[in-house]
C-alpha cells in the first residue's frame, strides 16, 4: 500500500516508524523554519469525534475501486456493505437496521480503510498536512499577516 502511493506521506498512524514523536517533530520543525524565514504560520487541528464510524461506505469504495484490482475490491466490498444492527435493552428488542457507514472497529482493515477514505484531502504549496490516525494538523504558511487573519475569520 505505501509503494502504490496509497497511504499519504502525510499519515503517521498506523505505519511502522511513524508514531506520534516523528510526527510532532515533523511539525514543530515545519513551525521552527516558517519562524526562521520571518514567516507567518497559522494552523488548525482537528481531531474527528468517531472517526471510523463515519466512513462513508459508498464514498469508500468509489475510492478503493480505482486503486485495487477486481478481486480486493470484491472483497473488500464484501466486507463492509450489507453489515445490520439491532439493539437489545432488558427485554426490548429492536428490528434489524442497515449500517450505511463505519468501518468495523478493532479489525486490522479499519485503520487502512479510514485512512483511504481520508487519504484525498485538498493540498496546495503554502499548506502542509499532518495527520496521525484520525487526528489532522492542517499548517499554512504566508509572508502576509493579513493572509493569516483573513483565514482565521469565520465565513
Amino acid at each position: 500500500m505505501h509503494e502504490n502511493s496509497i497511504i499519504p506521506d502525510h499519515q503517521f498512524g498506523f505505519r511502522v516508524q511513524h508514531g506520534t514523536i516523528e510526527q510532532t517533530h515533523r511539525v514543530c520543525k515545519f513551525i521552527s523554519n516558517s519562524l526562521e524565514l520571518k514567516e507567518y504560520c497559522s494552523s488548525a487541528f482537528l481531531d474527528v469525534q468517531q472517526a471510523f464510524d463515519r466512513v462513508w461506505h459508498k464514498g469508500l469504495l468509489c475510492k478503493i475501486k480505482s486503486l485495487l484490482s477486481h478481486t480486493f475490491y470484491g472483497i473488500l466490498e464484501s466486507y463492509i456493505t450489507d453489515r445490520i444492527f439491532q439493539v437489545k435493552e432488558m427485554d426490548c428488542t429492536s428490528g434489524f437496521h442497515d449500517i450505511l457507514a463505519g468501518v468495523p472497529q478493532g479489525s486490522v482493515l479499519g485503520p487502512v480503510l479510514y485512512t483511504i477514505f481520508t487519504s484525498d484531502l485538498p493540498r496546495t504549496s503554502e499548506v502542509n498536512i499532518a495527520t496521525y490516525a484520525d487526528d489532522t494538523a492542517i499548517l499554512r504558511v504566508t509572508t502576509r499577516r493579513s493572509h493569516v487573519k483573513a483565514a482565521a475569520k469565520p465565513k
